[in-house]
């Protein structure tokens, strides 16, 4: 699960202007990450079962929304790939990367620490 600290500015400060950049270019927005979890079969973690996964979000109407987005692809995934779900370690986000800047697409990634 995703936690953010809604004082700091900076990071919502940065997604609302490469959001607002992406609209007036035409652009897609996409938020990618790479998550890690343990698989869960419903009743306990199956210990020792991590798994990682790439996950995105295009054009997100906010940040909160595709922080939301990403949990919600990763569990998809993780369904389909492995038939259970799975418990995704939390992480705080410290801020987001640019990672391209195209004609086409504005790609950045969640800048993150767990615990």
């Amino acid at each position: 699960m995703y936690h953010i600290n809604l004082h700091d500015r900076e990071t919502l400060k940065s997604y609302c202007e490469l959001s607002s950049k992406a609209k007036v270019s035409k652009k897609i927005l996409r938020i990618s990450d790479f998550v890690w979890g343990e698989l869960n079969d419903g009743k306990w973690p199956i210990r020792g079962r991590h798994v990682s996964e790439k996950v995105i979000s295009d054009n997100p109407c906010c940040f909160l929304c595709a922080l939301i987005e990403l949990e919600e692809n990763f569990q998809k995934i993780c369904k389909k790939k492995y038939g259970i779900g799975v418990d995704m370690v939390d992480f705080d986000i410290d801020g987001i990367k640019l990672l391209v800047n195209s004609d086409q697409i504005i790609e950045i990634e969640l800048d993150k620490s767990s615990y």
